[in-house]
């Protein structure tokens, strides 16, 4: 089993949590600001993108896509995306064979 370097429920992250998830990102240049901000998981889910900039100094254009999109990755699913994903995998249960015309 693989240890995961910070926990897989990201509402469960505390400030150090989020340091490291930004060096994950190759992004540790920020974390001092998110130490300084007291970022952890519940709140790095409500940052929005002018909160990266004008408070915590992420200027470049592209770390902030490549946090956004990452922190996105990590939310979870709704009741509606996991009601999809069941249907989804029950299809592929019943017909395995039509699994594979899917790639």
């Amino acid at each position: 089993m693989k240890l995961s370097p910070v926990p897989e429920e990201i509402r469960l992250w505390n400030v150090e949590d989020v340091c490291r998830w930004l060096g994950l990102l190759s992004l540790s240049q920020y974390a001092a600001a998110f130490r300084e901000a007291t970022v952890d998981g519940p709140f790095l889910l409500e940052l929005r993108e002018e909160d990266l900039v004008q408070v915590l100094g992420v200027e470049h254009k592209l770390h902030v896509r490549k946090i956004l999109v990452s922190r996105d990755k990590l939310k979870p699913l709704t009741a509606k995306e996991r009601e999809m994903m069941n249907v989804v995998l029950r299809e592929v249960l019943i017909n395995p064979d039509r699994s594979n015309s899917l790639y």
